[in-house]
């Protein structure tokens, strides 16, 4: 006696020379339930205040509710068939692709990053990725919850009767240092190329003009390190650092400490000397701050130290502790020396001026990685030989409890790849390394490399007989850059190329990629228009042709860490800018002859 709700059809069709008809009643009451079901979901959808979006595996989006389209002020149409990651600033984009799009888990996954409104700026933005599976168990879309959190502006409060200021200080925007110091560098590197092209087609320089192009050189390096020290120390007062913590070696600190003042140009650098070494010292840390950290400890006592020589020593504490020390001597500091450094970390108190010569900055930074890496200044008050700076052998994690949310899921903890972390170091460029160290080709071998012409579309073989005989007088290339100094620049650094084509924008760059077959791109990471690098490098590597075209990133502003971030992304490689024909032929010569080996 129930009601069901039934779909009719019929087929008609001629059997043994009669009309007949094939009647289908299918019961479609339960699919009636499901759709009103879908309906109310929707409704649900489109009026939460969260911002909803559907995307592919890939991470294009598919669907967005109606509070992120007025979030981002903009339009369904606009919206579906953008990158998900392109939302984000640059920061987060690798974090988010990694975290989301590139993980296997079928689990749902926990992060946050920054999302850009429509007023321009950014805000802070939990996310919750759940995948949804196909029939096979695979991925097939991801339903993505954003919870935004309006940040609380922190303002120094005046005690009027006292005139004492509060503990709480206006925060500094990381971000806007970062893009600050992009609009810097960009000029000055192309200053710096011409510069170095124009002392290159001079053949015999004087030595008033070698000790000038040397000075440039060393200034330039010195405000890098200025930024990324910048940069890192509003990171670590925002809390918006990410540690990477792996096992770690002392003789790799040490290594890095005595090249680093072998290369560094000061009159007062002091002589690197081992005191106590502990050779099979391990511990737990975050490899690249520990570097910086260690490096800006020894650059300090040397300023504060009067003599030549310094003593660098590292052994175990105690069982869960070891201790790293900078003595003016191999047995014991000295007493003006002790009472230096004594005074400037035993003190928790802010640096308000420049202290013994050395920069506010340095001194602040050093600090903030001493107690983010759970380091400690320690005296012995009987005997102050064994003063230093001690720090866990075990690293330890401390998570913060989690904030209730709107929205509950199973959490996962993610594991995040080294190239998610945005680390910085002094100076020194950033070298590509992996877990296995590159094995070197022998070049007594000859490889073969396919180029395609495209006279004829046939497929050409390049040889490459020995190094330093790398040719590109047969290679195209296709030069993706928005100032037209660094495109002149490039040209006047590569010459000898085939051809060279230009794009201020991917989206000028699309009808060269369909016109021409180009051996290797090479595109900065902030473009104009509406796609940035790497929305444009997971494009251009799913068009016909271009599936194994190598791609290299360049940017005038670089984080130490960042080439290992975007080769994680799928560039080829990734290099400062300005882009001088040594550095780019290198790695033009290593990237074919590596696509030839494969």
């Amino acid at each position: 006696g129930s009601i069901v709700f039934v779909e009719i059809s019929k087929i008609s069709f001629t059997y043994q020379g009669k009309e007949a008809h094939f009647n289908i009643v299918k019961d479609i009451t339960k699919n009636l339930t499901l759709e009103m079901e879908n309906q109310e979901y929707k409704a649900v959808f489109d009026n939460t205040t969260d911002l909803l979006f559907t995307t592919d595996q890939t991470g294009f989006i598919k669907y967005a509710n109606n509070k992120a389209v007025k979030f981002l002020d903009s339009t369904n149409k606009k919206i579906i068939g953008e990158s998900f990651i392109s939302l984000f600033v640059d920061e987060d984009r690798s974090k988010i692709n990694n975290s989301i799009f590139k993980s296997s888990s079928i689990e749902p996954v926990n992060i946050n990053g920054k999302i850009r409104s429509k007023k321009g700026d950014s805000e802070n933005i939990d996310l919750t990725a759940t995948p949804i599976l196909d029939f096979e168990g695979n991925i097939d879309t991801f339903t993505i919850i954003g919870v935004t959190k309006q940040e609380t502006v922190k303002h120094l409060i005046v005690d009027k009767s006292s005139n004492n200021f509060s503990k709480e200080k206006q925060q500094v925007d990381s971000l806007f240092f970062s893009s600050l110091f992009h609009e810097i560098l960009t000029p000055i590197n192309v200053i710096l190329g011409f510069i170095q092209d124009i002392t290159d087609n001079i053949k015999d320089l004087s030595p008033e003009q070698k000790e000038t192009t040397k000075i440039i050189d060393q200034n330039r390096e010195r405000l890098l390190e200025t930024m990324n020290s910048v940069i890192e120390y509003s990171n670590i007062l925002n809390n918006e650092v990410d540690l990477n913590i792996s096992k770690v070696g002392i003789p790799e600190i040490i290594d890095t400490i005595q090249k680093k003042n072998d290369t560094t140009d000061d009159n007062q650098k002091k002589e690197f000397t081992y005191g106590k070494i502990s050779s099979s010292l391990t511990f737990e840390t975050d490899l690249q701050r520990f570097k910086l950290l260690a490096f800006l400890l020894f650059k300090i006592i040397s300023r504060l130290s009067t003599k030549d020589k310094l003593y660098f020593s590292a052994v175990t504490f105690d069982d869960n502790n070891f201790l790293i020390s900078v003595k003016d001597s191999y047995a014991a500091i000295s007493e003006e020396l002790f009472e230096k450094i004594d005074k400037m970390f035993s003190s928790d108190e802010n640096v308000s001026s420049d202290v013994f010569g050395l920069s506010v900055l340095t001194i602040s930074l050093a600090k903030a990685l001493l107690k983010l890496l759970k380091g400690k200044f320690y005296t012995d008050e009987t005997d102050n030989k064994n003063c230093g700076f001690i720090f866990p052998i075990n690293f330890k994690i401390e998570t913060a409890p989690e904030k209730d949310k709107k929205v509950t899921a199973k959490k996962e903890i993610v594991k995040k790849d080294k190239t998610d972390e945005k680390l910085v170091v002094s100076g020194e460029e950033p070298e590509i390394l992996t877990t296995e160290e590159i094995e070197e080709p022998t070049f007594e071998e000859t490889y073969k490399i396919k180029t395609i012409d495209n006279g004829d579309k046939a497929t050409k073989e390049k040889m490459f007989p020995s190094k330093g005989d790398f040719d590109l007088s047969e290679l195209k290339c296709l030069y993706i850059e928005d100032q037209i100094d660094s495109q002149i620049l490039f040209k006047v650094q590569l010459k000898g190329l085939k051809e060279i084509k230009y794009a201020v924008s991917f989206e000028e760059s699309l009808p060269l990629l369909d016109a021409n077959l180009f051996d290797f791109i090479v595109m900065d990471i902030n473009l104009q228009g509406e796609y940035n690098g790497l929305d444009a490098l997971k494009i251009i590597k799913k068009m016909p042709g271009y599936e194994n075209t190598p791609i290299i990133a360049v940017t005038a502003y670089v984080l130490p860490g960042d080439r290992e971030k975007f080769i994680a992304t799928g560039f080829e490689d990734f290099i400062s800018k300005p882009i001088f024909r040594d550095k780019m032929v290198s790695t033009l010569e290593r990237i074919f002859v590596q696509h030839a080996k494969n």
